[in-house]
């Protein structure tokens, strides 16, 4: 009975010892892979890396070089990622490059998304991606569109979310003409709010 002991302790061993020696081997393996793997990198994914530093400026070469950047972004993350990065990359900057950021936003994320892109933007930077947004909306489909995307501001932001209304409002102003203030209050009261404050 000893000497069986003794030989399934000896199996024990043996056995155990293997094991972690397989283990150890395979967590190495691992390591070095993760180490020496060079990282895919797609044609679409591209201007991801070669993304300029914003420098103080907004001027027309940084913007059409973010709208680059931002159109990749939201076809490889999506619309919601691809936003939630871009409040955090411009967090620090001052109000008014902020903001004319978020214009830009949301001219390119009515560019990939089109109407259903509402539900991206909300109150940030003084809602500029909203206002873009809606301006390119207009732009592309007209006087038309505006009780669709009244709904859809409903829709996501429920009847009070105001900053969405108002956006579409920045939007038929562009559309009709910042001349013509009288005739985009008059399209504006076919939207859901008809508060005296706030909405379009």
């Amino acid at each position: 009975s000893g000497l069986a002991l003794g030989l399934m302790r000896g199996k024990w061993l043996v056995v155990s010892s293997l094991l972690l020696i397989s283990l150890l081997a395979a967590l190495i393996a691992g390591i070095w892979l993760v180490f020496t793997a060079a990282p895919a990198v797609t044609e679409e994914a591209a201007p991801l890396a070669t993304r300029a530093a914003f420098t103080g400026s907004v001027d027309e070469e940084y913007l059409e070089a973010e709208k680059a950047y931002w159109r990749s972004y939201i076809k490889t993350q999506g619309p919601f990622v691809a936003y939630q990065s871009f409040l955090t990359d411009f967090a620090g900057l001052p109000n008014g490059p902020q903001h004319d950021l978020a214009h830009m936003f949301g001219e390119v994320l009515y560019e990939q998304v089109g109407p259903p892109g509402v539900a991206v933007c909300d109150a940030s930077f003084a809602f500029g991606c909203y206002h873009s947004f809606f301006g390119e909306a207009l732009t592309d489909k007209g006087l038309g569109i505006i009780n669709e995307l009244d709904q859809a501001c409903v829709d996501v932001h429920g009847e009070k979310g105001l900053g969405c209304a108002h956006g579409i409002g920045h939007g038929v102003l562009a559309e009709v003409g910042y001349d013509r203030l009288e005739e985009s209050l008059e399209v504006c009261t076919e939207l859901n709010w008809q508060g005296p404050i706030g909405g379009c």
